[in-house]
Protein backbone atom coordinates (compact mmCIF):
# COMPACT_ATOMS: atom_id res chain seq x y z
CA UNK A 1 0.00 0.00 0.00
CA UNK A 2 0.93 3.77 -0.92
CA UNK A 3 2.20 5.35 2.44
CA UNK A 4 1.01 8.33 0.91
CA UNK A 5 -2.07 7.17 0.91
CA UNK A 6 -2.20 5.82 3.89
CA UNK A 7 -1.25 8.99 5.77
CA UNK A 8 -4.05 11.34 3.59
CA UNK A 9 -6.77 9.04 5.34
CA UNK A 10 -5.51 9.68 8.79
CA UNK A 11 -5.38 13.09 8.28
CA UNK A 12 -8.72 13.11 6.68
CA UNK A 13 -9.92 10.59 9.97
CA UNK A 14 -8.43 13.43 12.47
CA UNK A 15 -9.97 16.41 10.63
CA UNK A 16 -13.22 14.67 10.70
CA UNK A 17 -12.88 14.11 14.33
CA UNK A 18 -11.82 17.83 15.15
CA UNK A 19 -15.18 18.65 13.18
CA UNK A 20 -17.29 16.70 14.76
CA UNK A 21 -15.24 18.02 18.30
CA UNK A 22 -15.87 21.02 17.25
CA UNK A 23 -19.73 20.99 16.64
CA UNK A 24 -19.89 19.33 19.84
CA UNK A 25 -18.61 22.21 21.52
CA UNK A 26 -20.73 25.00 19.55
CA UNK A 27 -23.83 22.67 20.50
CA UNK A 28 -22.77 22.62 23.98
CA UNK A 29 -22.37 26.42 24.26
CA UNK A 30 -25.87 26.81 22.69
CA UNK A 31 -27.59 25.08 24.98
CA UNK A 32 -26.11 25.90 28.03
CA UNK A 33 -26.55 29.74 26.86
CA UNK A 34 -30.14 28.41 25.83
CA UNK A 35 -30.55 27.15 28.95
CA UNK A 36 -29.35 29.84 31.16
CA UNK A 37 -31.01 32.27 29.45
CA UNK A 38 -34.32 30.19 30.14
CA UNK A 39 -33.59 30.32 33.63
CA UNK A 40 -33.12 33.83 33.23
CA UNK A 41 -36.33 33.88 32.02
CA UNK A 42 -38.07 31.93 34.04
CA UNK A 43 -36.37 34.27 37.29
CA UNK A 44 -37.83 37.10 35.52
CA UNK A 45 -41.68 35.74 34.90
CA UNK A 46 -41.65 34.96 38.23
CA UNK A 47 -40.76 38.28 40.36
CA UNK A 48 -42.90 40.09 37.76
CA UNK A 49 -45.94 37.39 38.56
CA UNK A 50 -45.22 38.08 41.98
CA UNK A 51 -44.87 41.51 42.02
CA UNK A 52 -47.95 41.75 40.20
CA UNK A 53 -49.93 39.70 43.25
CA UNK A 54 -48.48 42.10 45.16
CA UNK A 55 -50.15 44.83 43.55
CA UNK A 56 -53.32 43.31 43.36
CA UNK A 57 -53.06 42.88 47.29
CA UNK A 58 -52.61 46.23 47.46
CA UNK A 59 -55.12 47.72 45.34
CA UNK A 60 -57.74 44.97 47.41
CA UNK A 61 -56.48 47.05 50.12
CA UNK A 62 -57.81 50.19 48.62
CA UNK A 63 -61.18 48.48 47.70
CA UNK A 64 -60.96 47.75 51.48
CA UNK A 65 -60.89 50.81 52.37
CA UNK A 66 -63.36 52.33 49.93
CA UNK A 67 -65.75 49.46 51.17
CA UNK A 68 -65.32 50.35 54.75
CA UNK A 69 -65.94 54.21 54.30
CA UNK A 70 -69.06 53.68 52.07
CA UNK A 71 -70.79 51.38 54.87
CA UNK A 72 -69.39 54.49 57.35
CA UNK A 73 -69.26 57.57 56.22
CA UNK A 74 -68.72 59.12 59.39
CA UNK A 75 -65.22 57.50 59.73
CA UNK A 76 -64.37 60.03 56.78
CA UNK A 77 -66.10 63.00 57.78
CA UNK A 78 -64.63 62.82 61.58
CA UNK A 79 -61.05 61.65 59.81
CA UNK A 80 -60.70 59.09 61.61
CA UNK A 81 -57.03 57.08 61.61
CA UNK A 82 -57.25 54.64 64.65
CA UNK A 83 -59.18 51.10 65.16
CA UNK A 84 -61.96 52.27 63.09
CA UNK A 85 -60.23 51.99 59.77
CA UNK A 86 -60.29 48.67 58.13
CA UNK A 87 -56.20 48.55 57.86
CA UNK A 88 -53.38 49.01 60.09
CA UNK A 89 -51.33 52.36 60.08
CA UNK A 90 -48.32 50.81 60.56
CA UNK A 91 -46.44 47.53 58.84
CA UNK A 92 -48.49 44.41 60.69
CA UNK A 93 -46.59 41.33 62.60
CA UNK A 94 -48.31 39.06 60.82
CA UNK A 95 -50.12 38.42 57.29
CA UNK A 96 -53.65 40.24 57.50
CA UNK A 97 -54.59 39.61 53.82
CA UNK A 98 -54.02 36.15 52.09
CA UNK A 99 -50.53 36.05 52.69
CA UNK A 100 -49.76 39.46 52.52
CA UNK A 101 -48.43 42.13 54.64
CA UNK A 102 -50.92 45.02 54.32
CA UNK A 103 -51.22 48.43 55.54
CA UNK A 104 -51.37 52.27 55.01
CA UNK A 105 -47.98 54.03 54.39
CA UNK A 106 -49.82 57.29 54.77
CA UNK A 107 -52.64 59.28 54.56
CA UNK A 108 -54.09 62.85 54.02
CA UNK A 109 -57.43 64.10 54.61
CA UNK A 110 -59.69 66.93 53.40
CA UNK A 111 -63.09 66.07 53.84
CA UNK A 112 -64.27 69.61 53.68
CA UNK A 113 -63.17 70.00 50.32
CA UNK A 114 -66.09 69.56 47.58
CA UNK A 115 -65.91 66.98 47.12
CA UNK A 116 -63.91 65.83 49.98
CA UNK A 117 -61.22 63.50 49.54
CA UNK A 118 -58.07 61.21 50.86
CA UNK A 119 -55.12 60.89 49.59
CA UNK A 120 -53.18 57.59 50.48
CA UNK A 121 -50.29 55.04 50.59
CA UNK A 122 -50.97 51.40 50.51
CA UNK A 123 -47.82 48.52 50.44
CA UNK A 124 -48.86 45.18 50.10
CA UNK A 125 -45.51 42.89 51.18
CA UNK A 126 -45.05 39.05 50.85
CA UNK A 127 -42.97 38.12 53.83
CA UNK A 128 -42.28 34.52 52.01
CA UNK A 129 -39.86 36.29 49.25
CA UNK A 130 -40.07 39.99 50.30
CA UNK A 131 -42.30 41.27 46.95
CA UNK A 132 -43.81 44.41 47.45
CA UNK A 133 -45.67 47.06 45.55
CA UNK A 134 -46.80 50.83 47.16
CA UNK A 135 -49.90 51.88 45.31
CA UNK A 136 -50.88 55.41 45.50
CA UNK A 137 -55.26 56.17 45.27
CA UNK A 138 -57.65 59.27 45.88
CA UNK A 139 -60.84 58.51 47.29
CA UNK A 140 -63.68 61.44 46.87
CA UNK A 141 -66.43 61.37 48.76
CA UNK A 142 -69.62 63.73 48.66
CA UNK A 143 -72.33 64.25 51.56
CA UNK A 144 -75.93 64.19 52.83
CA UNK A 145 -78.09 63.91 55.63
CA UNK A 146 -76.00 64.05 58.95
CA UNK A 147 -76.42 66.71 61.85
CA UNK A 148 -76.00 69.27 59.51
CA UNK A 149 -79.13 68.81 57.31
CA UNK A 150 -82.17 68.82 58.81
CA UNK A 151 -85.34 66.97 57.68
CA UNK A 152 -87.77 68.71 55.66
CA UNK A 153 -89.82 70.72 58.07
CA UNK A 154 -87.41 71.95 59.43
CA UNK A 155 -86.46 73.83 56.29
CA UNK A 156 -89.45 75.17 55.13
CA UNK A 157 -88.40 78.53 57.60
CA UNK A 158 -91.83 78.92 59.02
CA UNK A 159 -94.33 76.07 59.41
CA UNK A 160 -97.19 75.79 61.65
CA UNK A 161 -99.96 72.36 62.07
CA UNK A 162 -102.50 75.30 63.38
CA UNK A 163 -103.44 78.39 61.67
CA UNK A 164 -100.83 81.55 61.16
CA UNK A 165 -102.12 85.24 62.01
CA UNK A 166 -99.55 87.99 61.87
CA UNK A 167 -100.53 91.69 62.09
CA UNK A 168 -98.67 94.98 62.38
CA UNK A 169 -95.17 95.93 60.89
CA UNK A 170 -94.23 92.86 59.44
CA UNK A 171 -90.35 91.99 57.77
CA UNK A 172 -90.46 88.67 56.73
CA UNK A 173 -87.86 86.66 54.59
CA UNK A 174 -89.05 83.19 54.83
CA UNK A 175 -90.97 80.34 53.54
CA UNK A 176 -94.41 80.04 54.94
CA UNK A 177 -97.09 77.35 55.06
CA UNK A 178 -99.65 77.25 57.91
CA UNK A 179 -101.92 74.03 57.73
CA UNK A 180 -105.02 75.90 59.07
CA UNK A 181 -104.17 78.51 57.17
CA UNK A 182 -102.85 81.88 57.68
CA UNK A 183 -104.11 85.81 57.53
CA UNK A 184 -101.50 87.92 56.44
CA UNK A 185 -101.34 91.63 54.34
CA UNK A 186 -102.09 90.27 50.57
CA UNK A 187 -99.51 92.82 49.78
CA UNK A 188 -96.78 91.21 51.93
CA UNK A 189 -97.40 87.78 50.61
CA UNK A 190 -97.13 88.75 46.96
CA UNK A 191 -93.90 90.66 47.80
CA UNK A 192 -92.46 87.28 49.84
CA UNK A 193 -92.90 85.39 46.21
CA UNK A 194 -91.44 88.38 43.83
CA UNK A 195 -88.56 87.17 46.19
CA UNK A 196 -89.13 83.54 45.36
CA UNK A 197 -90.09 82.50 48.41
CA UNK A 198 -93.44 79.96 49.05
CA UNK A 199 -96.27 80.95 51.01
CA UNK A 200 -99.06 78.07 51.13
CA UNK A 201 -101.84 76.32 53.15
CA UNK A 202 -104.00 73.46 53.36
CA UNK A 203 -107.15 74.72 54.59
CA UNK A 204 -108.83 75.59 51.58
CA UNK A 205 -108.23 73.56 48.39
CA UNK A 206 -109.95 76.03 46.01
CA UNK A 207 -107.35 78.41 46.41
CA UNK A 208 -103.92 78.57 44.05
CA UNK A 209 -102.17 78.47 47.67
CA UNK A 210 -103.34 74.86 48.74
CA UNK A 211 -100.66 72.71 49.56
CA UNK A 212 -101.01 69.08 51.35
CA UNK A 213 -101.23 69.64 54.91
CA UNK A 214 -97.44 69.51 56.29
CA UNK A 215 -96.92 66.46 58.85
CA UNK A 216 -95.51 68.29 61.58
CA UNK A 217 -93.17 66.93 63.88
CA UNK A 218 -93.69 67.28 67.78
CA UNK A 219 -90.99 65.91 70.71
CA UNK A 220 -92.45 61.93 71.08
CA UNK A 221 -92.38 60.42 74.97
CA UNK A 222 -89.06 58.43 73.58
CA UNK A 223 -87.95 61.55 72.37
CA UNK A 224 -87.66 63.18 75.52
CA UNK A 225 -86.21 59.79 76.96
CA UNK A 226 -83.46 59.73 74.86
CA UNK A 227 -82.48 63.31 75.24
CA UNK A 228 -82.93 63.11 79.32
CA UNK A 229 -80.37 60.58 79.08
CA UNK A 230 -77.97 62.17 76.86
CA UNK A 231 -78.46 65.13 79.42
CA UNK A 232 -76.88 63.30 81.98
CA UNK A 233 -74.22 63.06 80.25
CA UNK A 234 -70.35 64.67 80.85
CA UNK A 235 -70.98 68.35 79.28
CA UNK A 236 -74.64 68.29 79.78
CA UNK A 237 -77.08 69.24 81.97
CA UNK A 238 -80.65 67.93 83.24
CA UNK A 239 -82.60 69.70 85.99
CA UNK A 240 -85.87 67.73 87.76
CA UNK A 241 -88.55 70.64 87.78
CA UNK A 242 -89.87 74.10 86.88
CA UNK A 243 -86.31 76.39 86.32
CA UNK A 244 -85.84 79.94 85.97
CA UNK A 245 -82.17 80.06 84.73
CA UNK A 246 -79.57 82.75 83.58
CA UNK A 247 -77.18 81.93 81.02
CA UNK A 248 -74.57 83.84 79.03
CA UNK A 249 -72.34 83.55 76.56
CA UNK A 250 -70.69 80.59 74.00
CA UNK A 251 -72.29 77.18 75.93
CA UNK A 252 -69.84 74.85 74.04
CA UNK A 253 -72.46 72.69 72.50
CA UNK A 254 -74.69 72.00 75.74
CA UNK A 255 -77.23 69.90 75.85
CA UNK A 256 -79.72 71.56 79.03
CA UNK A 257 -82.71 69.07 79.80
CA UNK A 258 -85.40 70.62 81.89
CA UNK A 259 -88.25 68.23 83.54
CA UNK A 260 -90.64 71.01 83.91
CA UNK A 261 -91.09 74.58 82.00
CA UNK A 262 -88.09 76.82 81.66
CA UNK A 263 -87.99 80.57 81.81
CA UNK A 264 -84.74 81.79 80.77
CA UNK A 265 -82.93 84.88 79.99
CA UNK A 266 -79.82 84.85 78.04
CA UNK A 267 -77.34 87.19 76.77
CA UNK A 268 -75.24 86.50 73.40
CA UNK A 269 -76.39 82.60 73.94
CA UNK A 270 -74.54 80.23 71.04
CA UNK A 271 -74.14 76.51 71.02
CA UNK A 272 -76.77 75.04 73.18
CA UNK A 273 -79.87 73.28 72.99
CA UNK A 274 -82.77 73.96 75.58
CA UNK A 275 -85.09 71.12 75.72
CA UNK A 276 -88.32 71.49 78.33
CA UNK A 277 -90.73 68.85 79.10
CA UNK A 278 -93.23 71.91 79.17
CA UNK A 279 -93.80 75.28 78.53
CA UNK A 280 -90.13 77.31 77.61
CA UNK A 281 -90.23 81.33 77.82
CA UNK A 282 -87.14 83.27 76.66
CA UNK A 283 -86.03 86.74 76.88
CA UNK A 284 -82.49 88.20 75.73
CA UNK A 285 -80.44 87.93 73.15
CA UNK A 286 -78.59 84.25 71.00
CA UNK A 287 -76.65 84.53 67.84
CA UNK A 288 -75.35 82.57 65.49
CA UNK A 289 -72.03 80.66 65.29
CA UNK A 290 -68.57 82.65 64.03
CA UNK A 291 -69.39 80.58 60.55
CA UNK A 292 -73.30 81.58 60.60
CA UNK A 293 -74.55 78.64 61.99
CA UNK A 294 -77.51 78.09 64.13
CA UNK A 295 -76.30 76.94 67.03
CA UNK A 296 -78.78 77.17 69.50
CA UNK A 297 -82.04 75.07 69.27
CA UNK A 298 -85.34 75.47 71.95
CA UNK A 299 -87.56 72.14 72.72
CA UNK A 300 -90.48 73.07 74.08
CA UNK A 301 -92.87 70.00 75.04
CA UNK A 302 -95.18 73.11 75.19
CA UNK A 303 -95.98 76.74 74.36
CA UNK A 304 -92.78 78.74 73.42
CA UNK A 305 -92.80 82.30 73.98
CA UNK A 306 -90.50 84.96 73.52
CA UNK A 307 -90.88 88.18 75.40
CA UNK A 308 -90.88 91.19 73.92
CA UNK A 309 -87.43 93.02 71.94
CA UNK A 310 -86.28 89.55 72.21
CA UNK A 311 -83.05 88.90 69.43
CA UNK A 312 -82.39 85.79 68.96
CA UNK A 313 -80.98 83.14 65.91
CA UNK A 314 -81.84 79.64 66.25
CA UNK A 315 -84.52 77.09 65.94
CA UNK A 316 -87.89 77.57 67.38
CA UNK A 317 -89.48 73.75 68.03
CA UNK A 318 -92.94 73.75 70.04
CA UNK A 319 -95.04 71.46 71.03
CA UNK A 320 -98.30 74.21 71.15
CA UNK A 321 -98.27 77.28 70.38
CA UNK A 322 -95.43 79.30 69.18
CA UNK A 323 -95.99 82.96 70.30
CA UNK A 324 -93.44 86.00 68.83
CA UNK A 325 -91.45 88.21 70.36
CA UNK A 326 -93.40 91.69 70.37
CA UNK A 327 -90.62 94.51 68.47
CA UNK A 328 -88.49 91.67 68.28
CA UNK A 329 -86.47 89.95 65.65
CA UNK A 330 -85.48 86.04 65.07
CA UNK A 331 -83.96 84.12 62.83
CA UNK A 332 -83.26 80.64 61.78
CA UNK A 333 -86.16 78.02 61.50
CA UNK A 334 -89.45 77.81 63.34
CA UNK A 335 -91.92 74.73 63.49
CA UNK A 336 -94.85 74.80 65.34
CA UNK A 337 -97.34 72.01 66.31
CA UNK A 338 -99.84 74.70 67.56
CA UNK A 339 -100.82 78.10 66.18
CA UNK A 340 -98.54 81.03 65.43
CA UNK A 341 -100.35 84.76 66.17
CA UNK A 342 -98.92 88.01 67.13
CA UNK A 343 -100.82 91.91 66.62
CA UNK A 344 -97.30 93.31 67.03
CA UNK A 345 -94.57 94.36 64.52
CA UNK A 346 -92.37 90.92 63.80
CA UNK A 347 -89.11 90.63 62.22
CA UNK A 348 -87.83 86.68 60.88
CA UNK A 349 -85.79 85.71 58.33
CA UNK A 350 -84.82 82.25 57.12
CA UNK A 351 -81.79 80.66 57.80
CA UNK A 352 -81.18 76.68 57.53
CA UNK A 353 -77.52 76.59 57.92
CA UNK A 354 -77.73 74.08 61.17
CA UNK A 355 -75.26 72.54 63.36
CA UNK A 356 -77.15 70.19 66.40
CA UNK A 357 -76.62 66.94 66.78
CA UNK A 358 -79.87 66.56 68.91
CA UNK A 359 -82.65 67.83 66.02
CA UNK A 360 -84.00 65.55 63.54
CA UNK A 361 -81.87 65.10 61.11
CA UNK A 362 -81.47 62.29 57.77
CA UNK A 363 -79.53 59.61 58.26
CA UNK A 364 -75.52 60.56 56.74
CA UNK A 365 -75.14 59.72 53.36
CA UNK A 366 -71.99 59.21 51.31
CA UNK A 367 -70.95 58.77 47.92
CA UNK A 368 -67.89 57.58 47.35
CA UNK A 369 -65.69 56.71 43.99
CA UNK A 370 -61.99 55.71 43.15
CA UNK A 371 -60.63 59.14 41.29
CA UNK A 372 -57.60 56.99 40.38
CA UNK A 373 -54.68 55.35 41.68
CA UNK A 374 -50.65 55.09 40.35
CA UNK A 375 -48.06 52.31 41.29
CA UNK A 376 -45.00 54.04 42.60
Amino acid sequence: MNPNKKDSRNQEKGAALVTVLLALLGLTIIGTTAFLMCGADLKTISHYRDSQQALYAAEAGVQTLLAGFRGHPELFLLKKTGSEITLPFQEPAQANWKQYRLWVESWRYDPGAVPGFVELIVQAIDPRNQTSARLKATILGVFSGGAQEATPPFRVGLLTAGSLQLGGGLQLQTHIHANQGFNLDPALVDGLRQQQFTVSQSADPLRSDYREAWEVPVLQPADFERLRGQAQEKGNRYLAGPQTLKLTGDQQGTLLFVDGELTLQGEELSGITLVSTGKITFKGTARLSGDQKLTVAFLAGGELLLEAATEAAGVFWSGGAFIPPVSGSLEGLIVSRGSIHTSGPFNFRRSDQIDNPYLPHPPLKGEFRLKGWLQL
